[in-house]
């Protein structure tokens, strides 16, 4: 499902905010997408071939956006649109995922060599949630 907030949300290169209008429309045609329209959107986002990206998957993405209420289908029609507070949701689920998810584990599963003498604070933030994570798998037993 990352593949359609992929697509839907290309444009949150910044933290979403609640009076923020720039994330209404990042596709040119959404609100207003058909199926077929966003599968080629991703498509054309990610560079994947029609098989790795059908119609059918763009389906299950959408009913899974539609279950957790960030698109709704247009009255009476076949397209679906998204309010501004599912897109920002979508844009800060991106945001997590790439800008701290990500981080955290390539550090979690990668040794960091000897640190610098001097720490960045958005660095030693870092390296506190590393060795909290850490230490939460060891707790639960998933540390090696």
């Amino acid at each position: 499902m990352c593949e359609i907030f992929v697509a839907v949300t290309s444009n949150c290169s910044k933290a979403p905010s609640a009076t923020s209008s720039d994330y209404a429309a990042p596709l040119g045609e959404w609100p207003f997408l058909s199926l077929a329209e966003l599968a080629e959107a991703v498509r054309a986002r990610t560079g994947w071939g029609a098989k790795k990206y059908s119609v059918r998957q763009a389906v299950y993405d959408l009913a899974k956006l539609r279950g957790k209420k960030l698109a709704k289908r247009k009255d009476q029609s076949r397209r679906y649109v998204s309010d501004p507070s599912g897109v920002r949701t979508m844009c800060a689920c991106l945001l997590l995922r790439e800008k701290v998810i990500k981080p955290l584990l390539a550090g979690v599963v990668r040794p960091t060599g000897r640190p610098p003498k001097v720490l960045n604070p958005l660095d030693r933030h870092y390296v506190n949630l590393r060795e909290e994570l850490n230490r939460t798998f060891e707790t639960i037993g998933l540390a090696a």
